[in-house]
């Protein structure tokens, strides 16, 4: 069997230096800045315990996608937007979208969102443009597994736009061939969600600007999944 093999994108010494200041960062937290984090959000619906997912169908789910995170789609795979982060997002992903009860095609749609939201990244720094390039990237390695046109378009608007403020993306959906507008708002919000809760590893986590009460329930999770995925 041929492996294929996915071209790295080709940066400039330049970009290169933009990273060097934000790359390498320690994903390690001990317990008691956990716990002193954890207290900061005191009045969030109680967390769940890390201990106590034991959802097979999310544990499948992952184990199958997380194979097809490859570190050669990013600049950095080891940055702090590099394979571990699509990994973790993935999870929060597939454990939100089953606490919400959340259908099938928009958990897939959320899983490729997921796997390929950063890969045209460039730099660590607040970008507006990556989850464009992101998205003609994916398309150019052709990535998109099997979706018809409206999923297509509903990821395309879900990747572009998680780097965009959300009265802006709202504004941008004109834009889009989406039938469905409702629910491509909606898996919008949720991987948006997924996404911030991973800002663990920065410790910039707003937990008030998450958009469901659900995600407020993921904090111990997305700690657990940081001291595990990385």
């Amino acid at each position: 069997m041929i492996k294929q093999v996915y071209p790295r994108t080709i940066y400039t010494k330049r970009d290169k230096a933009l990273l060097h200041s934000s790359l390498t960062h320690s994903l390690s937290k001990n317990s008691n800045e956990n716990n002193l984090y954890r207290e900061q959000y005191s009045e969030y619906p109680p967390s769940i315990s890390a201990n106590t997912i034991n959802n097979v169908e999310v544990i499948n789910e992952y184990n199958k996608n997380c194979k097809n995170i490859i570190p050669e789609l990013y600049m950095v795979p080891s940055g702090i937007h590099g394979v571990c982060h699509a990994k973790r997002v993935l999870f929060l992903c597939l454990t939100l979208s089953s606490r919400i009860q959340l259908g099938k095609a928009g958990r897939n749609i959320l899983v490729e969102a997921a796997k390929f939201h950063d890969i045209g990244r460039f730099n660590d720094e607040d970008c507006e443009i990556h989850g464009c390039l992101s998205f003609k990237r994916m398309l150019d390695l052709k990535l998109a597994n099997c979706m018809d046109t409206e999923d297509l378009q509903v990821l395309k608007y879900v990747i572009e736009n998680h780097c965009i403020e959300d009265e802006i993306a709202l504004k941008r959906l004109i834009g889009y061939r989406i039938r469905e507008k409702e629910k491509a708002c909606r898996l919008l919000k949720i991987f948006k969600d997924a996404d911030a809760l991973d800002r663990v590893r920065t410790n910039d986590l707003e937990v008030s600007y998450l958009r469901h009460d659900e995600s407020k329930k993921l904090l111990d999770l997305s700690w657990h999944l940081l001291h595990q995925l990385h």
